[in-house]
C-alpha cells in the first residue's frame, strides 16, 4: 500500500467522521411536533412559543384536533388516540374533558393543561406541588377559590346559614363538591338543585323561602339571567354569578381568582417540556389573580350592606 493511498484513505475516513456530527447536529434540530386538542379556531400557542424562540416549521410543528364543547366522551377519546398516532412530543389541551381524554390515552407522553379545576381529584396528579404523572398545566385552585368566595359572601349576609347551588344538568364540573366542602368548613346547610330548562331556574329560585343566599354555577343553555335576578331580588336573596357579565345584568356579586395571561404560562410550561423536564416535578399553577365584581344596586334592592373593607377589594363595581 502506497503512502499516497494511505493518506487519501486517511483524508476520506476524517471527511466522512467530519460530516456526522452535521448530521447528528440536523437530526437534533428536527422540530418538535406539539399536538393539541382544542376547542375553537384559534392557534392559541403559536404566538406564545414563538415568543419564547420557538420559530414554527423551523424548531416546531403543530397537530391540531378541534372539538366543541358538546364533544362526547367517546369522541374525544377517538380524537385523542388519532392526535397520538402523530407521535407528538408533548400534548396540550384545555378543559377537563379533553384533558382526561388525553390522560386515558397515553400515561408516558407530557401533557400540558389549563383549565383544570383540582387536578388532584381528576386523578391527574398526586399533590399540586408534585403531580407525579405525566400531567401538569394550570389549576383554578377551586378548594381555595371556594373559601374565598363564601368568606366574601358570609361577609356581605350577616347570619348566612343556608346556602343552595343552582346548576344546569348537563353540568359536569366539580364546582359544587369543592363549594359543598368550604360551606361544611364554614358551618352551612348546602343543598344542589339541578335545572334542565331555563324556565326551571327561576321556578327554582322562587321556591327558596327558606334560603339566606344562592350560587349561580352554571344555568341552563337560555336561561335568562334577567329574569334569574329579578326573581332573587323579589325575593331578597344573594346570588353570586358565574362571571361579571351576569353581576352586571344584576345578579350580586362574583368572586373568583383566576391565571393573568393563561396563554403565556402554559407556553413557559410547554417550553420547559419541550426543552426536557418532566411534567411529573413541575409543579401546577394557582390562579394569580382577583376579579370581583359587585352591583350596588342589587345589594340596595336586596337590603345588604356592603362592609368598606369588602367594596375596596372590588375589581368592578356596577350599579
Amino acid at each position: 500500500m502506497t503512502a499516497g493511498i494511505t493518506r487519501r484513505r486517511f483524508l476520506a475516513a476524517m471527511g466522512g467522521a467530519a460530516a456526522m456530527p452535521r448530521s447528528f447536529a440536523q437530526a437534533a434540530r428536527r422540530p418538535k411536533l406539539v399536538g393539541l386538542l382544542i376547542p375553537g379556531r384559534g392557534a392559541f400557542l403559536a404566538p406564545a412559543l414563538a415568543k419564547l424562540g420557538w420559530v414554527e416549521g423551523r424548531d416546531v410543528r403543530y397537530e391540531i384536533r378541534r372539538v366543541a364543547a358538546e364533544t362526547s366522551a367517546g369522541d374525544l377519546d377517538a380524537a385523542a388516540h388519532e392526535l397520538l398516532q402523530a407521535r407528538p412530543d408533548v400534548l396540550v389541551a384545555a378543559g377537563a374533558p379533553s384533558v382526561l381524554a388525553l390522560h386515558r390515552a397515553t400515561r408516558s407522553i407530557p401533557i400540558v393543561c389549563g383549565g383544570i379545576h383540582d387536578p388532584v381529584d381528576e386523578g391527574l396528579a398526586r399533590t399540586i406541588q408534585q403531580p407525579g404523572m405525566n400531567v401538569t398545566g394550570l389549576s383554578y385552585g377551586l378548594r381555595e377559590s371556594a373559601v374565598l368566595q363564601l368568606g366574601t359572601l358570609r361577609a356581605l349576609v350577616p347570619g348566612l346559614r343556608r346556602l343552595v347551588f343552582v346548576s344546569a344538568e348537563s353540568d359536569s364540573s366539580t364546582v359544587a363538591p369543592a363549594h359543598a366542602a368550604a360551606a361544611e368548613q364554614f358551618a352551612l346547610q348546602a343543598q344542589m338543585r339541578r335545572a334542565s330548562e331555563p324556565d326551571s331556574v327561576e321556578k327554582i329560585l322562587a321556591t327558596l323561602q327558606a334560603t339566606d343566599a344562592a350560587w349561580l354555577a352554571q344555568p341552563p343553555a337560555g336561561a335568562s339571567i334577567e329574569r334569574i335576578a329579578g326573581e332573587a331580588m323579589r325575593r331578597r336573596i344573594a346570588v353570586h354569578a358565574r362571571n361579571d357579565e351576569q353581576v352586571r345584568a344584576g345578579l350580586l356579586l362574583s368572586y373568583w381568582i383566576v391565571h393573568s395571561d393563561p396563554v403565556a404560562r402554559i407556553a413557559a410550561l410547554v417550553d420547559k417540556v419541550l426543552r426536557g423536564a418532566d411534567p411529573g416535578t413541575i409543579p401546577f399553577e394557582l390562579p394569580d389573580k382577583t376579579q370581583f365584581a359587585f352591583n350596588r344596586a342589587t345589594a340596595r334592592a336586596i337590603g345588604v350592606r356592603v362592609p368598606e373593607d369588602v367594596l375596596m377589594r372590588a375589581t368592578e363595581v356596577f350599579g
